[in-house]
């Protein structure tokens, strides 16, 4: 799968199996490369509704994307890839930083490999507007759809608890008390943004999931 998903996105294969080693190593319960090839795949989706006019069953708000066809189509999406390639790259927890990392990382891979973009944004900007408490000033489309489907895996509630499941372990240096005061900040964060994941159509879904978890955690306190 990863090597379709690369070859689809035109992305260079040395770099994506450097890359795939550093996740490996990493050895992250959910900022790791099936996280990776998961996003990937999530924005292969988007890109065959609108220039293949395939009809996949996906949360992607298709009403949305096609109100804005001629937006999304000037989008450049080997790029979105190398951007989701690396936005955890680097990823260590408890770490605040790893965003900021993981971008300087990219950007020297792509001067290493000579690969270059003309669009305003760049990659260390697409990916620093995945750091979830950083990135309200990473405004149009294209910081919408990276930081949609980073997040696209909490619109479903099983899944979300699965991954919650995970998150904690790679947190599990970090005492229950001290780790669900930092959840129930985080939560509460999220719950007063207006748009979570602005390329979904169940955003409301993710609200959902987050309030659920943050009376179980109240309850816990």
């Amino acid at each position: 799968m990863s090597i379709v998903l690369a070859e689809y996105f035109n992305l260079n294969m040395e770099i994506v199996h450097e890359v795939k080693e550093k996740y490996d190593s990493n050895q992250n319960d959910y900022h790791n490369w099936d996280h990776v090839i998961h996003s990937l795949f999530e924005l292969y989706v988007l890109h065959d509704m609108i220039f293949n006019n395939q009809d996949h069953k996906t949360n992607i708000d298709k009403k949305f994307v096609f109100d804005n066809i001629d937006e999304f189509k000037k989008i450049n999406y080997t790029l979105l890839a190398y951007a989701i390639l690396f936005h955890d790259v680097i990823y260590i927890p408890s770490y605040k930083e790893n965003e900021l990392a993981s971008s300087l990382l990219a950007s020297q891979y792509l001067t290493k490999y000579d690969i270059e973009f003309d669009e305003k944004y760049t990659i260390e900007d697409l990916i620093l507007a995945t750091d979830i408490f950083n990135n309200d000033q990473y405004i149009g489309l294209a910081f919408d759809i990276i930081k949609s489907i980073d997040l696209c895996s909490m619109v479903d509630a099983d899944a979300y608890k699965r991954n919650g499941v995970k998150i904690r372990r790679e947190f599990k240096h970090i005492d229950d008390k001290k780790y669900n005061e930092g959840r129930v900040k985080f939560i509460q964060y999220m719950l007063g943004k207006q748009f979570i994941a602005r390329l979904y159509n169940k955003d409301i879904s993710i609200k959902n999931n987050l309030y659920n978890e943050l009376l179980s955690l109240k309850e816990k306190t």
